[in-house]
């Protein structure tokens, strides 16, 4: 049986990675103008 390893880096995980950086990035900038700088 052959196997394969998977990575996060992937190709196919580009659109995962894509929209988690997205995510992030509006999270972060909603922490900000909010003058947040933790979360739970």
């Amino acid at each position: 049986m052959k196997t394969h390893e998977l990575l996060i880096t992937d190709e196919i995980f580009t659109g995962l990675r894509q929209d988690f950086n997205m995510m992030m990035r509006k999270t972060l900038n909603t922490m900000q103008s909010k003058g947040s700088d933790g979360g739970k």
